[in-house]
């Protein structure tokens, strides 16, 4: 065989491993991939994202001519990122968290190709294959945040206006009305589109990295601070105008051409970076090759590569459907063991209702005891449909509370999460929260995701509790004080929380 018919054959079954590399790895992930989807369509948010994989195959073919003339050579290093994407990948089903799932199966597709054609092709096409990431559904999570330091700077900005004001929490009060810098408030939709539209921009109009990396940078700052403005200006338009203007539907109108105008200004600064940059470097066109692909490219065949790499998939690939067939336990009893001598059942309504989606179990109930009444909220999981950490369940409704401060204390050698939440009226609640799962008491969500994932890994699906107490604090009273009063009442509740998967109970909770 001649070397061109050689070189065509080896193309060929390199086209094919690749396929079956893609083929496996979309059985592997169909689910968290179909489930990526529908957040894309379904959430405003993420929108953009049905338009990256497009855009970045579209700058790949641009670079087509680019490419023809770099050797191939599949890369050992590329194998390493993909068996480690593999393990952020069970980890992610193994604790049900969708990020990590979603993070490791579009870093996955950029990888093979790089694994495919190697370093010095994968270096030409660096940035498409990076913006492949920007298909992952993530920025929800910066949303407090984001909420927080939008608070933060607009009331600052108020301040400086002269504007009086009393703050709790995320309701920032003025004398003419109210307002909750709410989840829509955080600017996170337009925060993250600036990002995408930012990276673009520096990837088709500037040249040099510091050029480029200082646009991002500013595509990241410039909408945060932004947002804050228009916190800043819908609380003085309505100040100003006794509540006529920015409120209600106008404040919706205002914020979209606020965006739009800020968008505007973002580009408008681009161009000025471009021209600046323009004048100290000009632009040379890369040099053309008249070389056919098929003389320069060299393709290095290594089956021990393509072995290890099929064995890799194939392994994680058994190791997923293992996870996704384990049984999970019956659950017979999932009652609190209080004793009735203390807690006594009362009736009586409560604006605190949390809300746990897909419970095998949920309730609330109000206890009356000696030192003052207490909440008791429980919602069970039976390990096999629900999740107990996940971020559509809400420990309180926003609209009706808002964080004041939180912190972990100790309670019997368990660590518990309180809180201090406040209302619209100024009221405010004290919170003692947990989750309990094998017996144990956890407070972060990411203990209670390790040890689900280390107990899915073995096989095993684990029921899992979330267990709150809620006080009501009254005016003046200090929440370490209250705490002093009903410390033994907590402690109760806190131990028998610790077998509320696994013994049958005295009280009915």
């Amino acid at each position: 065989m001649s070397e061109h018919g050689s070189f065509v054959g080896k193309q060929r079954f390199y086209c094919l491993a690749f396929l079956a590399s893609i083929s496996i790895i979309f059985v592997l992930s169909y689910q968290p991939f179909y489930n990526a989807v529908v957040i894309w369509i379904g959430n405003d948010i993420y929108n953009h994202c049905l338009l990256v994989l497009p855009a970045s195959l579209y700058f790949i073919w641009e670079k087509r001519k680019q490419l023809k003339a770099t050797d191939t050579r599949p890369s050992w290093l590329a194998l390493i990122a993909l068996v480690l994407q593999l393990c952020l990948y069970t980890l992610g089903t193994a604790a049900d968290i969708q990020l990590f799932q979603h993070a490791a199966i579009f870093s996955m597709l950029p990888t093979i190709i790089w694994l495919f054609i190697g370093n010095n092709l994968a270096w030409q096409i660096k940035f498409p294959l990076i913006f492949m990431l920007f298909a992952i559904p993530v920025g929800e999570e910066l949303i407090p945040f984001l909420q927080e330091i939008t608070a933060d700077i607009s009331v600052e900005m108020l301040k400086w206006t002269g504007v009086p004001l009393f703050r709790s929490g995320l309701f920032i009060e003025i004398p003419k009305g109210k307002f909750l810098v709410a989840e829509a408030c955080s600017g996170v939709s337009f925060l993250i589109a600036s990002i995408v539209i930012g990276n673009l921009y520096a990837y088709m109009n500037l040249i040099t990295w510091p050029y480029r990396i200082a646009f991002v940078v500013l595509s990241v700052v410039f909408p945060i601070i932004a947002n804050a403005l228009r916190v800043y200006g819908i609380i003085l338009i309505a100040h100003l105008s006794d509540m006529k203007h920015a409120v209600g539907a106008d404040h919706i109108i205002y914020g979209w051409f606020f965006f739009a105008f800020v968008l505007v200004c973002l580009l408008g600064i681009g161009e000025l970076i471009r021209k600046i940059e323009r004048r100290k470097h000009k632009r040379e066109a890369p040099p053309e090759t008249e070389k056919s692909a098929l003389i320069t490219a060299r393709v290095e065949a290594r089956p021990v590569l393509l072995v290890a790499l099929f064995a890799s998939l194939l392994l994680f690939l058994f190791q997923d459907y293992r996870m996704q067939h384990a049984q999970a336990p019956q659950l017979t009893d999932t009652k609190l063991k209080l004793p009735q001598s203390t807690f006594t059942p009362v009736d009586r309504s409560i604006n605190w209702q949390p809300q746990f989606v897909n419970a095998y179990n949920e309730q609330l109930k109000t206890y009356s005891t000696q030192n003052g009444n207490i909440h008791l909220y429980k919602a069970v999981f039976a390990g096999d449909k629900g999740e107990v950490v996940s971020s559509m369940n809400k420990i309180y409704r926003q609209e009706n509370w808002t964080l004041v401060k939180r912190r972990k204390v100790d309670i019997d050698n368990s660590t518990v999460i309180e809180e201090i939440i406040a209302g619209p009226g100024g009221e405010q609640m004290l919170l003692y929260y947990w989750y309990v799962m094998d017996s144990q008491i956890l407070s972060g969500s990411a203990q209670v995701k390790l040890m689900q994932a280390w107990l899915k890994l073995q096989g095993l699906k684990p029921p899992s509790a979330f267990v709150a107490l809620a006080i009501e604090l009254k005016d003046g009273n200090e929440p370490d004080a209250v705490y002093q009063t009903l410390s033994e009442e907590i402690k109760t509740v806190t131990e028998a929380s610790k077998n509320v998967l696994t013994e049958p109970a005295l009280e009915d909770l």
